[in-house]
C-alpha cells in the first residue's frame, strides 16, 4: 500500500500474508500512516475474525526480539529447535563446534546393500528410526535461522530414500551442534548509513565438498547480507557437471546474481531501493576476469550463454 502524502513524501504500509497470518510493516509514529493503518484494520475486522496483537514477537515458529534503543533485532526458531532436541534425546548433549565433522562427504557407498545380510539388517534398523523427521526439521531450521547448517542438511536430504548407519551418525553430530547453538539466531543491527546489500558466494570443486563419488556435480553456496546478518542464503548441488573449478565458480556467481536481482527488486518495493551496485565477493580470479570481459576459448565456449547474465 503506497501513497504520496500531502507534504510530498512517499509512504507505505507493507503486508506479509501466509495463510491466515498477516504481518504489517507500518510506521505508527506518523499520524497519517497510523490513520490509514487503523482504517485498514477496522475494515478487516468488519469482514473477518481478526485479532491485532501489536508488535510482532512471534510468527510461524519464529521468535522475534527487539531492542529499539540499540537498533537490534534477533530472530530465532528456538521452540522448534528445542522440540527437535527433545525428540532426538539431545537436550543435554555435549556440543560440537561445527555442523559436520571436518572433511566428511556423504555418498552412496554409505547406503546399505540390500543384497547382503548386513545390508538387510541395516535397512531394517534405519526403517525403525526417524531419519526423515530429523532431516526435515534440520532443513526447516537451515532455511529459517541456521544458515551455517545448510550444507549438512542438504547433503543428508539426498539420502532420504536409502539412508545408512553413517548418515544416521551424521544427524547425531548435527543435533549436537544444534544443541550448542540453541540460543543463537540471526541478529540484525541498525546502520546509520542505511541498508546496503552485500553478497558472498563460493563454488567448490570435486575434491572439496563436491560429490565426485556419485555424479561429479559440484556444490554452490551463497549468502546475502543486510543489516549485519543473512537475509537470503542457499547451499545446493549444481545442475550441470562442471569441467573445471572456474566453471563451478562462474556458475555459482551466476546463481547468486539472480538472487541479488530479486532481492534488490524486493527492497525497491519496500522503499529501500539500492542505487549503488551490489558488491558480490568471490574468491576466484579467473571468474572475476571473465565476468568483466567475456572471452570465449576452448575451455569456456561450451558454457551456457545464460551464465553471462552476470
Amino acid at each position: 500500500m503506497d501513497w504520496k502524502s500531502t507534504d510530498g513524501y512517499q509512504k507505505q504500509i507493507a503486508l506479509v500474508v501466509y495463510v491466515d497470518d498477516l504481518l504489517a510493516r507500518v510506521n505508527l509514529s506518523d499520524a497519517e500512516t497510523k490513520q490509514r493503518y487503523e482504517k485498514f484494520v477496522n475494515a478487516m475486522q468488519a469482514k473477518f475474525a481478526v485479532e491485532d496483537r501489536g508488535n510482532c514477537d512471534h510468527m510461524l515458529g519464529y521468535k522475534i526480539d527487539y531492542d529499539k534503543k540499540r537498533g537490534i533485532l534477533k530472530m530465532t526458531q528456538k521452540s522448534c529447535l528445542l522440540a527437535l532436541l527433545a525428540r532426538t534425546g539431545h537436550e543435554d548433549s555435549p556440543g560440537k563446534s561445527t555442523p559436520a565433522s571436518l572433511g566428511i562427504k556423504p555418498n552412496v557407498t554409505w547406503c546399505p546393500n540390500p543384497d547382503t545380510p548386513v545390508g538387510k539388517d541395516e535397512i531394517a534398523k534405519m526403517k525403525s528410526r526417524d531419519y526423515a523427521n530429523r532431516v526435515g526439521l534440520a532443513n526447516w531450521l537451515a532455511r529459517g535461522s541456521k544458515p551455517e547448517t545448510s550444507w549438512t542438511a542438504g547433503m543428508l536430504s539426498r539420502f532420504l530414500h536409502d539412508p545408512g548407519e553413517e548418515h544416521w551418525k551424521m544427524t547425531d553430530y548435527l543435533m549436537q551442534d544444534l544443541s550448542r547453538t540453541r540460543d543463537r539466531g540471526l541478529v540484525f543491527r541498525r546502520d546509520p548509513k542505511g541498508l546496503t546489500l552485500k553478497a558472498y558466494v563460493d563454488g567448490d570443486w570435486l575434491t572439496d565438498y563436491g560429490n565426485d563419488a556419485d555424479n561429479r556435480k559440484c556444490c554452490t553456496g551463497y549468502a546475502l547480507i543486510l543489516g549485519g546478518a543473512a537475509v537470503s542464503w542457499r547451499s545446493f548441488k549444481q545442475q550441470r557437471v562442471a569441467g573445471s573449478s572456474t566453471e563451478s565458480e562462474y556458475y555459482s556467481l551466476w546463481a547468486v546474481t539472480r538472487t541479488v536481482m530479486h532481492v534488490r527488486r524486493q527492497m525497491k518495493e519496500c522503499g529501500f531501493e539500492q542505487f549503488a551496485p551490489t558488491v558480490v565477493l568471490e574468491d576466484n580470479q579467473a571468474v572475476k576476469l571473465l565476468s568483466e570481459d567475456v572471452v570465449e576459448s576452448t575451455r569456456t565456449r561450451h558454457w551456457d550463454k545464460e551464465y553471462h547474465q552476470i
